[in-house]
């Protein structure tokens, strides 16, 4: 029995692992953002043709005091991931954190992340712009960002201080504002409730170590009985 005991962790972890880079590899959200249709004004969405695409600082500016909507266009080369993140829907401030743990997150948390991004535009300026990475398409060798709209803070981020300490942001208060082309709107009308896709991995954890208990008792009781028998 102690065996198969230490068989069944052996097998819950296997699943764990199954699950966790599935789903980090394999996001059920990049389908659903394919098949979205495009929007002219919500954040987060692909952009139709009345949105301005955008690829200068100038041109941003210009598209934010007009309308206050606009798509970034930028390099994929010049499009770089930080290791910092929100919660999607909230403005409570970026947190660090690295690919293994946010894999955890992204399988088996009942919430939904943005990553945020260093673009480097046309002119030169590198910006920092919040993604939800799991749905938006970033292929390609030009990447046209979902609906974004400046988002400026109260004061000085320390997580963008960091972030400016690496990549050397270029524009005025660069560390209090930033692109918010994140997944709150997309998120409210496209892809599966988050709870719900958490509960079932964890679902899955528990139903996979349940057979395997069963299926290896049985096993150790014929394999007692075929022995006793002879």
């Amino acid at each position: 029995m102690r065996k198969i005991r230490s068989d069944i962790v052996l097998v819950v972890w296997l699943l764990f692992l199954i699950i966790t880079i599935g789903n980090y590899f394999l996001p059920v959200e990049k389908k659903a953002y394919k098949n979205a249709e495009s929007s002219g004004y919500e954040v987060g969405m692909p952009a139709d043709d009345t949105v301005t695409v955008v690829s200068t600082m100038e041109e941003l500016e210009k598209s934010e005091e007009e309308s206050g909507r606009f798509a970034i266009r930028v390099q994929k080369d010049k499009l770089k991931k930080t290791s910092y993140y929100y919660i999607t829907g909230s403005d409570n401030g970026a947190f660090h954190s690295n690919p293994v743990f946010m894999a955890f997150n992204y399988a088996f948390s009942d919430k939904s992340y943005d990553r945020v991004y260093v673009a480097e535009l046309e002119d030169g300026n590198r910006i920092l712009v919040r993604i939800f990475e799991r749905a938006a398409d970033l292929s390609g060798s030009t990447v046209t960002l979902p609906i974004g709209k400046t988002k400026k803070l109260k004061e000085s981020s320390e997580s963008f201080e960091k972030i400016n300490e690496k990549f050397d942001l270029t524009t005025e208060d660069a560390t209090s504002w930033y692109v918010d082309a994140s997944g709150y709107w997309f998120r409210q009308s496209y892809i599966m409730d988050k709870v719900s896709a958490s509960n079932r991995n964890w679902g899955i954890l528990a139903a996979g170590m349940i057979i395997y208990a069963i299926v290896s008792t049985v096993a150790v009781l014929v394999i007692k009985k075929g022995g006793s028998s002879k």
